[in-house]
């Protein structure tokens, strides 16, 4: 099922990419602002945090225009794998480097907490938080927020965000639906 599932995640990117209303296709596992709520440590900070996180595509914050301001973006060395389940790097948002680290995070290393800790994930960048206008869940009092990477298929279900080249989004609802039919 879940190669399927991949194959298809994949084929349904390829076909929006090569639209030629279509500049950018991107997805996540939720919309910006609709990050789940977590609970995480940061190695040599005391305290627990409450943050926001999210799986997310390697070109996801060039795709909303997210400047990257310190460090490198994901890249698909930093997609979970068979060696590596978890990936090992994450992004973080600048209320993210700030609330934590004081704003110096990157190399740092974080780990999401529960019953049973999770692996430790290296701050290889940090990105300028979205725009308070991207959603409603933009304005919650706590903008500080983690991201990983995940490839095609990795997530069920994905969110998918389209940047149109011109015209309404509205004008390319038909065609999405005749591209998605025809992928599954």
């Amino acid at each position: 099922f879940t190669r399927r599932f991949a194959a298809r995640q994949t084929e349904l990117m390829r076909r929006l990419e090569a639209e030629p209303r279509v500049s950018d296709v991107t997805f996540a596992m939720t919309n910006p602002g609709n990050e789940r709520g977590a609970r995480i440590e940061a190695e040599g900070v005391d305290d627990v945090h409450e943050v926001r996180f999210s799986r997310v595509d390697v070109h996801y914050f060039s795709v909303f225009e997210v400047p990257l301001l310190a460090g490198r973006g994901l890249e698909p060395v930093d997609l979970p794998s068979e060696k590596s389940p978890e990936g090992g790097a994450v992004v973080v948002n600048q209320s993210f480097a700030q609330r934590i680290f004081g704003g110096n995070a990157l190399g740092r290393r974080i780990r999401h907490v529960g019953n049973d800790p999770g692996p430790w994930y290296q701050i290889v960048g940090i990105v300028r938080d979205f725009p308070t206008g991207a959603s409603q869940g933009m304005r919650d009092t706590n903008p500080a927020r983690v991201y990983h990477a995940v490839a095609a298929g990795q997530l069920q279900p994905a969110v998918i965000a389209i940047r149109m080249r011109d015209g309404t989004p509205s004008t390319f609802t038909q065609s999405l639906r005749e591209i998605a039919l025809a992928v599954d």
